[in-house]
């Protein structure tokens, strides 16, 4: 794992600890580990954009970064998403047996 992955990985560590709600929520997590490298949330995602502030690390690596803590550390999983991802896995799972996938 390189450098900045690695640091990544911290940055999202430590808001994951910091704000429970990152764990089961996109945007909480993004705008948390935006503000913790410095990159002023309040301005417009255009704005950002268009003066590089977002090359700094791609939303992608930053929820990637998440799913890794989380499968490292199941008891920061929240209860709830984990239950409906399990209910959403065993309806895939009854779907493709009664479609004969």
């Amino acid at each position: 794992m390189d450098k900045e992955l690695k640091q990544l990985k911290s940055i999202v560590y430590a808001e994951l600890i910091e704000n429970p709600q990152a764990c089961k929520n996109d945007t909480a997590l993004i705008i948390g580990v935006f503000k913790r490298l410095g990159i002023n949330t309040a301005e417009s995602y255009e704005s950002l954009a268009k003066r590089g502030l977002l090359r700094q690390v791609e939303n992608g690596s930053i929820t990637r970064c998440r799913r890794k803590i989380l499968e490292e550390n199941p008891e920061m999983r929240d209860k709830e998403v984990t239950s409906l991802r399990n209910e959403k896995q065993q309806d895939f799972i009854d779907f493709s047996r009664m479609s004969g996938m």
